[in-house]
């Protein structure tokens, strides 16, 4: 029986004053599972990464109830966020959002340096082992911009996995990726020895949705379906 790790109940989510706001989420009930491999898809503007932004802990200024663990993130204060954000969610972003200056290494151990639980002297040995599980141990030195750009969204792979997360978190991760090299990516992704994590992707493609074992769609703000 799969443990529940997050229950999004009545979540709606508006931008602006409250006489001109325009909504971009309604009422979405969602539950995701332990080990889901979900896909929230729709088209541009439908707001699905608004969602993910709220399931990531970013985005706080949502009505309705967000219960990980069976916590209501809510009653939480910003440093329990801070903590949750850092040691149990790993990001990953269509502009792979990796630090110019430094090295594939240097770039997957930057969550360690914010988790109290990780010493400063595994941070090395774990960034490395972290690149040799997506393939570039090798490339260990390099900056960004001596890496392909899907060598550079698995470095960010790396560094989403790190602190050994139980809520992996893609937006639109192949987005700036070809069709084969988007393939791999996403092969990748699914097949990730994570221990049972649990990973949430969001895209507009209906090959990747396919691959992922459970499926949303978005529109309008609206939840229409979820196929398991």
């Amino acid at each position: 029986m799969m443990n529940k790790l997050i229950e999004l109940r009545n979540i709606s989510r508006a931008f602006g004053r409250t006489q001109q706001a325009t909504r971009v989420l309604e009422s979405i009930d969602l539950t995701i599972d332990d080990g889901d491999k979900l896909a929230i898809v729709g088209p541009s503007g439908s707001g699905k990464s608004t969602l993910l932004s709220i399931i990531g802990l970013l985005d706080p200024h949502y009505q309705g109830d967000y219960f990980l663990r069976g916590r209501n993130i809510k009653a939480l204060e910003n440093k329990q966020l801070s903590q949750l954000r850092n040691n149990q969610i790993g990001w990953i972003f269509q502009n792979f959002n990796l630090i110019s200056h430094l090295s594939a290494l240097d770039n997957v151990a930057i969550p360690m340096r914010y988790n109290q639980n990780i010493k400063s002297k595994e941070y090395n040995e774990r960034a490395l082992h972290a690149l040799d599980v997506v393939g570039l141990a090798d490339k260990y030195a390099l900056k960004p911009s001596e890496l392909s750009g899907g060598q550079q969204q698995r470095v960010a792979i790396a560094r989403a996995l790190i602190n050994e997360p139980s809520l992996i978190l893609a937006d639109e991760p192949t987005g700036n990726l070809d069709s084969h090299t988007s393939s791999k990516i996403i092969e990748l992704l699914l097949n990730l020895p994570t221990s049972g994590a649990t990973l949430v992707i969001v895209t507009h493609d209906a090959n990747i949705a396919q691959q992922c074992s459970r499926r949303v769609k978005i529109h309008d703000g609206s939840l229409v379906h979820d196929h398991q």
